[in-house]
């Protein structure tokens, strides 16, 4: 099976052995945006030994944290200078409590890899109040 078979917008994962903070953000946010690609190669190739792919708490763990990391590396780009770094943080911190009432009532407007996947499952309310424990 390749790219084509399974229509992907991307020809591969970036791989990297040594990368920044930033980059792995980025590997991983392309690795979801590759998720429902994998997830067909996978059982295309009847591989058993990932069954996470599957297992809807570890799915939703793997976009809550692909979100929450798109938001962390928007604020890392932002604290560049010293002079200006407290007041990202402080506005991050505002921004949490945002990021919590958001997933508190369902909206996921700035979860919007947890939202799309929420919308293909079937215990959304569930795993919402899971999520709002974390937060």
């Amino acid at each position: 099976m390749d790219r084509d078979e399974v229509d992907s917008t991307y020809s591969g994962l970036l791989m990297f052995n040594n990368v920044r903070w930033l980059s792995r953000g980025k590997v991983l946010e392309r690795f979801v945006e590759c998720f429902e690609e994998i997830t067909v190669f996978i059982e295309n190739k009847d591989l058993a030994n990932f069954p996470q792919i599957n297992d809807h708490k570890w799915v939703s763990n793997l976009m809550f944290f692909t979100d929450l990391s798109v938001h962390m590396n928007e604020l890392n780009l932002k604290c560049k200078s010293i002079d200006i770094m407290f007041g990202y943080i402080k506005s991050f911190e505002s921004r949490l409590k945002i990021f919590k009432r958001d997933i508190e009532t369902k909206t996921y407007k700035y979860f919007p890899r947890i939202k799309k996947y929420f919308e293909k499952a079937t215990t959304m309310s569930e795993w919402s109040s899971y999520l709002c424990t974390r937060i």
